[in-house]
């Protein structure tokens, strides 16, 4: 007896496995795209810090002091140093457009010199 097959119509297995692959690879380039495709909300955060001669990161992109950068994300990590202050560094939350004043603090025994 022999055994009639069917002929085999269309690539659905390959179909199925670039999709799997495609999905992946956006996975790992952007972990933030999900099956949504509306744009992410995004919100205007300002930046004022003392000493005005700090450099200021957010996002590890850097920002000038009193100027603005559009984020998209709620929580935004910002950093600033300056000579002769403690590094400062903090996650904030941000749900709305905002200013983010950021205080540096002296390090022992600099904010006395000069003053003698």
């Amino acid at each position: 007896m022999k055994i009639k097959r069917r002929k085999k119509i269309g690539t659905a297995l390959l179909t199925a496995t670039t999709s799997s692959i495609l999905i992946t690879a956006c996975d790992i380039v952007n972990p933030s795209v999900s099956g949504n495709l509306m744009p992410q909300p995004s919100f205007e955060l300002c930046i004022e810090v003392e000493p005005e001669n700090a450099a200021v990161l957010v996002e590890s992109q850097p920002v000038a002091d009193g100027t603005c950068t559009e984020v998209y994300y709620t929580l935004i990590q910002v950093q600033a140093t300056a000579e002769g202050y403690q590094d400062y560094e903090e996650t904030i939350q941000v749900t709305e457009s905002t200013t983010h004043s950021i205080n540096m603090i002296p390090v022992d025994g600099e904010e006395d010199s000069g003053q003698e």
